[in-house]
Formats: structure tokens, C-alpha cells, sequence
């Protein structure tokens, strides 16, 4: 996802920079015009201006984008050290019964003792918010696409925007359906704010 992300940013971004090429040629016409005398309207100075400005649409393109890639990157960290996570906890639950022969009631004493920091530091809830931030990334990079679409090619648009809408809608559902029906057997990341 992350890599599809970048090569859309890599063309969408350029769109953020002024158009030199138009800037120059408005900038040799304002010239040619003041050292010609010429009776034809000035080009004016905010409609230089005007090109070198990126449009309102590509700005909400690429933040939308940007924000996007920073959260899916954001959540591949937090895998990492989530998995790094479980492995120490692994290790140590396994290094102390190896070190420490002990009964089974110490053992389980140990096991309980790691288990409540697990949900005291809520390294349980650790997968969920990741999930929660991958989520997020892919409906901040859906709302970005459907808008670079807009302006590219209507017929596009129109059916990008249909599948959106519809996987929007049955990830609502998903969401929702658990407060209504208990047990469901689907939810999000967000089905837990509903319940609250």
C-alpha cells in the first residue's frame, strides 16, 4: 500500500510547485508588452501570481495523501515494535522458568505478574490501534483519490467514487451491526467506539 502511495505522491506532488515554464512566458509577455509600447491590456500582476500557486484541489490532494503515508508508516512502526514486544515477552516468561525452576504456582504467579503489565502498559489493545491507523490511512488515501480523480476524467471519478461509496458503506455496516446484534461475527477498529 505504502509503496502504490509514494508513486501516486511522486505525481502528484510536482502539481504543488509553480508552473515555471507558465510563469516564464507570462513574465517575457509582461516584458515584451512594457518594452513595446503596446496598446494590448497588461498581463496583470495576480494573474502571474495566480500561476504560481498550486489549485485548492491538489493541496487537499496531496495532504490527504501525505497524512495518509505518514499513518500507514506510523503503523508499520508500531507493528515492529508490537512484534519486538511479544518476543521479549515470550523471552522472559521463557527465561524465568528455565532459570528459576520453580512450581507450577510460581510459574503461574510469573505468567500473571507479566500478563498485568501486558494490560496495564494495554499492549493488548496494541493490534486494534494499529489496525485503527491502517484504516485510517486507506480511507485518507480513498478521499484523495476520488478528489485527483475529479479533476482528471469524470467517468473515472463517477465509478471510483461508486465503489468507494459502496466499501465505505459496508465498512460502516461492519462497525455498526455489533451494537445491534451481539455476537456479531464482524468489526472494525472503530466497532469499540460505538460500543462505548
Amino acid at each position: 500500500f505504502s509503496a502504490a502511495l509514494s508513486a501516486l505522491l511522486s505525481l502528484s506532488f510536482p502539481q504543488l510547485q509553480p508552473d515555471s515554464g507558465a510563469l516564464t512566458v507570462a513574465l517575457i509577455v509582461q516584458i515584451s508588452q512594457q518594452l513595446g509600447n503596446s496598446t494590448a491590456p497588461p498581463v496583470s500582476v495576480s494573474s502571474v501570481q495566480e500561476l504560481s500557486f498550486a489549485s485548492p484541489s491538489n493541496v487537499a490532494v496531496n495532504a490527504l495523501w501525505f497524512v495518509s503515508f505518514v499513518l500507514s508508516l506510523v503503523a508499520a512502526l508500531g507493528a515492529i515494535i508490537a512484534q519486538q514486544s511479544t518476543l521479549n515477552y515470550r523471552e522472559t516468561q521463557e527465561k524465568h522458568a528455565t532459570t528459576y525452576p520453580s512450581s507450577v504456582q510460581d510459574q503461574a504467579r510469573m505468567h500473571a505478574l507479566l500478563y498485568r503489565n501486558l494490560e496495564r502498559w494495554r499492549m493488548i489493545n496494541a493490534p486494534s490501534y494499529i489496525a485503527s491507523l491502517v484504516h485510517a490511512s486507506l480511507f485518507l488515501f480513498f478521499v484523495g483519490l476520488v478528489i485527483w480523480l475529479r479533476d482528471i476524467n469524470i467517468t473515472v471519478f463517477r465509478a471510483t467514487l461508486a465503489i468507494v461509496a459502496i466499501v465505505g458503506g459496508i465498512y460502516l455496516a461492519l462497525s455498526l451491526m455489533p451494537c445491534f446484534h451481539q455476537p456479531f461475527p464482524y468489526s472494525t477498529p472503530f466497532t469499540s467506539i460505538y460500543l462505548k
